[in-house]
């Protein structure tokens, strides 16, 4: 049996493609398009943090963590 170039899950998928879909999700949320309706700031959060775990001391990653929070906390006090 050969090796599958695809992950079963988003979960197994490369901490960068996970980074990257988080960016992506938080930017289509900002624009409140219509594939993001169900996305939520404290989803991109999660996903950030995670990501942050794996690749500890990436200061993009850290800078867009805190982005994440900040926008969070904005959306909260609408």
């Amino acid at each position: 049996m050969g090796i599958s170039p695809l992950n079963p899950t988003f979960e197994t998928a490369s901490p960068r493609f996970q980074l990257d879909a988080a960016v992506a999700e938080y930017a289509e949320i900002l624009r409140k398009h219509y594939w993001a309706l169900e996305g939520s700031m404290e989803d991109v959060r999660a996903v950030a943090g995670q990501v942050s775990g794996l690749l500890p001391g990436d200061r993009d990653v850290t800078e867009f963590l805190q982005l994440v929070t900040q926008a969070a906390g904005l959306a909260s006090q609408k």
